[in-house]
């Protein structure tokens, strides 16, 4: 295998977890739609390591549907810097139905990405201080596991707590609908060339 090959690798591995993930907050979204409302949870906890980790990605891409189904996301980031280049993507902490706190301690990096969707159904991620997009990177699922939901809301608590809140580029009233509708508008415009 040539070392050109890898980055394409790393590409597909991170494109594979996020499309896992995805799936993984639909089935929890079609499971919530069949629940009573005393069942479920109204917010959605995430612990991860950059805006660029695959769950971030996810649940980003996910943002207007999450919404629609009446939740809010809460989001603890170890690191803010390392952002996808795509400055055009709908970034989380622009949501109006999201609220991003950072938490700059680097003793955290010990700690596991994970996404909290109800009181039995969550995403644990590898640690912090690892590329996601390693192939061997470790991930599980649980699904109607109430102790180990039990725990990762706790671990947020604690997390969510001494993290600090990020400040918004934009206002707070965007909504969803308005940084998607962007993005997808983005995304259709045509690239300019400045050869002559």
């Amino acid at each position: 295998m040539s070392l050109a090959a890898l980055p394409k690798i790393a590409a597909n591995n991170r494109d594979a977890k996020e499309a896992n993930i995805k799936d993984f907050v639909a089935y929890e979204l079609a499971m919530r739609a069949g629940s009573p409302a005393d069942a479920t949870s109204s917010v959605y906890s995430l612990v991860a390591r950059a805006p660029d980790s695959p769950v971030v990605r996810a649940v980003s891409s996910m943002a207007t549907v999450i919404a629609q189904s009446g939740i809010s996301i809460r989001v603890v980031l170890l690191d803010t810097y390392n952002a996808a280049e795509d400055h055009a993507a709908a970034s989380l902490a622009d949501l109006s139905t999201c609220d991003v706190r950072v938490l700059s301690d680097t003793r955290f990096t010990a700690a596991h990405e994970q996404l909290v969707l109800s009181p039995d159904r969550l995403w644990i991620g590898d640690c912090m201080r690892r590329d996601p997009a390693k192939r061997d990177a470790f991930e599980i699922y649980h699904d109607g596991d109430t102790i180990a939901a039990g725990h990762a809301s706790a671990s947020f608590a604690k997390l969510w707590a001494i993290a600090k809140p990020v400040t918004r580029l934009q206002t707070a009233s965007v909504s969803t609908e308005v940084i998607v509708a962007g993005q997808a508008g983005a995304a259709t415009q045509p690239r300019h060339s400045n050869r002559g």
